[in-house]
Formats: C-alpha cells, sequence, structure tokens
C-alpha cells in the first residue's frame, strides 16, 4: 500500500495531482487524431468531446470521507464523487444531455473511467 500511497504524495505538486491546473477547454490546434475539430482528419470533428484526465488514486471510484495522512499532508480519495461531479459539470455546461453524438475519451486513469462511468453517462 506504500507505494501506491507514495505515488499519489508524488502527484499532488504537479498536473496529476490536482485539476485547477488544467483548461476548461483545448485550444483547438492542441486537438488532433480523431478527437480533432477537422472534418478532413476526423469523422468525429462535429460530435461532443470530452477528454477524462486522471483524477485520484482511486481511479474515478470509490469515496472516502477522511482523507489519509501522509508525509504531513492529506491524501483525498473521492473518485466516485469527483466523476459524477465532473458529468454534471459537464452537462450544465455544454448540455450533455441534448447532444446526439458524444465521444469520451482519456488517458490513463481516465481512459478506464470512460468504460466504468460510460452506462452512467447514458
Amino acid at each position: 500500500m506504500e507505494k501506491t500511497i507514495e505515488s499519489c504524495y508524488n502527484r499532488t505538486s504537479g498536473i496529476l495531482g490536482s485539476s485547477k491546473y488544467w483548461p476548461d477547454e483545448f485550444p483547438a490546434e492542441a486537438i488532433q487524431g480523431y478527437l480533432s475539430p477537422n472534418p478532413a482528419v476526423s469523422s468525429f470533428a462535429n460530435w461532443t468531446k470530452f477528454i477524462f484526465g486522471y483524477c485520484d488514486g482511486s481511479l474515478h471510484q470509490g469515496y472516502t470521507k477522511d482523507p489519509i495522512k501522509y508525509k504531513g499532508i492529506e491524501l483525498y480519495f473521492r473518485g466516485a464523487a469527483i466523476t459524477r461531479s465532473h458529468i454534471d459539470w459537464i452537462n450544465e455546461k455544454y448540455d450533455l444531455k441534448g447532444a446526439s453524438k458524444i465521444v469520451f475519451t482519456g488517458g490513463s486513469a481516465g481512459g478506464l473511467a470512460v468504460n466504468l462511468w460510460s452506462n452512467y453517462v447514458k
């Protein structure tokens, strides 16, 4: 367990430790491949797209009310609540329920979230 906690601790000071470093939207020039907004590049160009990134050490699952204290800081594992909140935010900002074609994708733990949460989104 300590190695997992150590990994989470090491992420706390960077982009994988908090979404406060992430933009609400990626600039169009940063999006390539099947996520591209260019119809010549992607069959999904005009679809609504959302990218799930890293969440916390719980892989977008589970919830612990109390943080785990490690090396003088508190680590929170609230993946399920974070992901539901993320989906609610997407719906409020982009009318997810009104979208007819959606692409959900993600990297690392975000890729796992897509598989684990796709029925919830549907």
